[in-house]
Formats: C-alpha cells, structure tokens, sequence
C-alpha cells in the first residue's frame, strides 16, 4: 500500500497593532472596512489589557499581497505577517 502524505495548507495572517482598549481596534477596524473593503478582519483578546486587530486567514500569497500593498498604500509600515 502506498501511503500519501496529507499536504497541510498554510494559512498567512496580517497583524496590523496591538491595542489597550477594546473600542480603539474595533474603530481602526470599521474605518479601514470602509476605506479598503476587508471584510475578513478579527479583534482578537490576548490578555485583559490588550487586544489585537488581525486580518485573515489568507489561503494564499497573491490575496495577502494585495491586501499588504492596500494597507502599505494608507500608511501602515512595519506589519507582521505570521503562517499560521
């Protein structure tokens, strides 16, 4: 018997800031909605003081180049990019 290997799809997330209010990454969030049309945008809870706005998963690298140039374009430098 021949046995295939099971090929893991990586999936690539935009970090754009951490954040110590809630309110203040749910507000960047809505502002660059409008102005770049994400829509798969999360705050996520990493501890009681501090929340991070993240954008993905990205299935594959041609949709978070796109996406990392349109934020570049705005201002956003110096972002991280994570394989998940």
């Amino acid at each position: 018997k021949a046995k295939k290997k099971k090929v893991k799809n990586h999936s690539f997330i935009i970090v754009i800031s951490d954040f110590y209010y809630v309110d203040s990454a749910n507000n960047l969030k809505k502002s660059l909605e409008e102005k770049i049309s994400i829509k798969n945008m999360l705050v996520k809870k990493i501890n009681d003081n501090k929340y991070r706005l993240l954008i993905g998963p990205f299935e594959n690298f041609s949709a978070l180049k796109t996406t990392y140039i349109s934020l570049n374009n705005l201002g956003f430098d110096n972002l991280n990019v994570y394989k998940e």
